[in-house]
């Protein structure tokens, strides 16, 4: 299931459409307007929250064991997650960073850390 949340764009939109080439077709998604009560109702229901953003406590992406069911916690492009949100989290992470930038575009920092936690979901099936 994919949130959206806060000013996230939400389907029917003719940008989505255009991007998502109809995977919004098909990929489950709800909106809520506020991400902290979302992630609080995720949270009471049993799902592990993870935000992907780099701070003193995160570690990194690839060294982590991932508790299922769980929700990966992406940010704004230009503000990343909330304090308020961040606090939600059971585990935060990072993508380490090679060079000047210190961030990626979060598509594909989304992409990037997906990756991995897909991988270890399947690995316990």
């Amino acid at each position: 299931m994919l949130y959206l949340t806060g000013i996230s764009g939400k389907p029917p939109h003719r940008e989505i459409r255009k991007v998502a080439l109809g995977a919004e077709e098909i990929v489950a998604w709800r909106h809520h307007e506020n991400p902290v009560e979302c992630a609080r109702k995720l949270k009471q229901s049993g799902v592990k929250l993870v935000a992907l953003e780099i701070t003193e406590d995160s570690v990194p992406y690839n060294e982590c064991a991932y508790a299922f069911p769980m929700c990966l916690i992406v940010g704004n492009e230009y503000h990343g997650i909330t304090p308020e949100l961040l606090a939600e989290a059971d585990l935060t992470v990072h993508i380490p960073m090679r060079g000047g930038k210190i961030s990626l575009n979060v598509a594909v920092a989304y992409g990037v850390a997906i990756y991995e936690i897909t991988r270890q979901a399947q690995s316990l099936k």
